[in-house]
């Protein structure tokens, strides 16, 4: 979406979309994930939580090299709503993927995890960063 100017009035002016972006808001996937369902539009990234596939490639240390860049189908779609039709799948859809590129590994926030015991002068501080993989949906496949 791009801004325009308006000098009479001093603020940002939103311009209304093309038809090719009207087009794409009314795309939507909800498809399951690692065991969570997630809400997915064509042309936009998501971080989902790192899939068990996909681990023997972070332990070698070789992910970025291997994986980036890389086309992953997601098989698992609960429903899809195109411009003039809904598919609601029972539970999934049958012969239906979504195409997701690779586009980088992302950590998450970190977590300070403080463990006491009281009356004893045990203390212990840990701290957690979540692995995610941020993925964009394509459309062109």
């Amino acid at each position: 979406m791009k801004f325009q100017y308006d000098k009479r009035r001093k603020k940002k002016m939103v311009k209304k979309k093309t038809m090719r972006e009207q087009n794409l808001t009314n795309h939507y996937i909800i498809a399951q994930v690692s065991g969570k369902q997630c809400f997915f539009q064509p042309g936009q990234w998501y971080d989902l939580d790192v899939i068990q596939e996909w681990n023997k490639f972070i332990q070698t240390n070789i992910f970025s090299r291997k994986i980036l860049g890389n086309f992953v189908y997601l098989n698992k779609i609960l429903l899809f709503k195109n411009a003039t039709k809904v598919q609601i799948g029972k539970p999934f859809l049958e012969k239906s993927k979504i195409p997701v590129k690779i586009v980088q590994e992302v950590k998450g926030k970190k977590i300070t995890v403080l463990k006491t015991k009281p009356k004893k002068k045990y203390t212990r501080v840990r701290g957690h960063r979540q692995g995610y993989t941020r993925v964009q949906v394509d459309i062109t496949r």
